[in-house]
């Protein structure tokens, strides 16, 4: 929670804050279906990392932790194939979860698999975001399932060679 000068809470300010305790409100038809001793909706966004390895080595990487940690693993294919089935019928089918975020703790399309499980989950009318350093775009036929999704968010953080480079760790400005 950010907290000002006067220690306002700045949360508040910003409805669109990602952290903004307000959210809240927004999943409301969901909780009002919580009643002892029954199952809790499930969320309304889940975030799935496919993989925990990246092709670059960006200086602010906040997931170098799980990255070093986890050296390399990815979710296998049988979980990633079951992955859309197991979120659309959550709860009976009364809810299912309404959208996907693919990204995580490394390059999410280095998993030759994501691009088929975006396309699984568009199928049964999950909406599906992706965050990746687009070096893998144009590789694993991700194009055609990336092409499904709501929004791509490329992480390109340099409108330079040099600048991206340094960010980077790497040369590929030309290919993203």
């Amino acid at each position: 929670m950010t907290i000002n000068e006067t220690g306002e809470r700045l949360e508040w300010k910003d409805p669109y804050n990602p952290f903004n305790s307000n959210k809240l409100y927004a999943t409301a038809d969901r909780w009002k279906t919580i009643r002892r001793g029954e199952p809790i909706a499930p969320p309304r966004t889940v975030s799935i990392d496919p993989m925990n390895l990246c092709d670059e080595k960006c200086v602010f990487c906040n997931a170098e932790f799980v990255m070093d940690e986890n050296k390399g693993s990815r979710l296998q294919p049988d979980i990633i194939d079951a992955i859309p089935d197991f979120l659309y019928g959550w709860n009976d089918g009364r809810y299912g979860v309404e959208s996907v975020c693919v990204g995580g703790g490394g390059e999410a399309l280095l998993n030759k698999h994501t691009g088929s499980m975006i396309e699984k989950l568009v199928e049964r009318g999950i909406v599906v975001g992706i965050v990746t350093n687009g070096t893998q775009i144009d590789r694993n036929n991700n194009l055609e399932a990336l092409s499904k999704c709501t929004w791509v968010g490329v992480s390109i953080n340099g409108g330079t060679r040099e600048t991206y480079r340094r960010v980077h760790q790497k040369d590929e400005f030309d290919h993203v």
